[in-house]
């Protein structure tokens, strides 16, 4: 894997549709569920606790930082996107080069 270094800390490895791939689809999903009353409503139906949904649909964070937070990994894992659909970049590279 890559290797990538960021101003003053120390290394990560990035791999090809890693994490960062499911970060950006929950990102996505948050920002779709407009109001505070929808994300709570999904969050709920999803099995997060009344007051984590009420928590977490009225933050002020950004959707960037909630998509990393533990609810949402929670709520929309990756098993969500699979069922939907959706492979990673990861899943189509091993498929592509086998030999990598």
């Amino acid at each position: 894997m890559p290797r990538i270094s960021f101003r003053g800390s120390e290394q990560h490895s990035c791999g090809v549709g890693g994490p960062a791939g499911s970060r950006r689809l929950r990102q996505v999903r948050w920002k779709e569920w407009k109001s505070t009353a929808a994300k709570r409503h999904n969050l709920r139906i999803r099995g997060i606790s009344e007051s984590n949904a009420r928590k977490w649909a009225g933050s002020s964070k950004g959707y960037w930082r909630v998509a990393g937070s533990k609810v949402l990994q929670v709520s929309l894992p990756n098993s969500y996107w699979n069922r939907l659909g959706l492979t990673t970049l990861s899943q189509t590279w091993q498929r592509l080069n086998p030999t990598a």
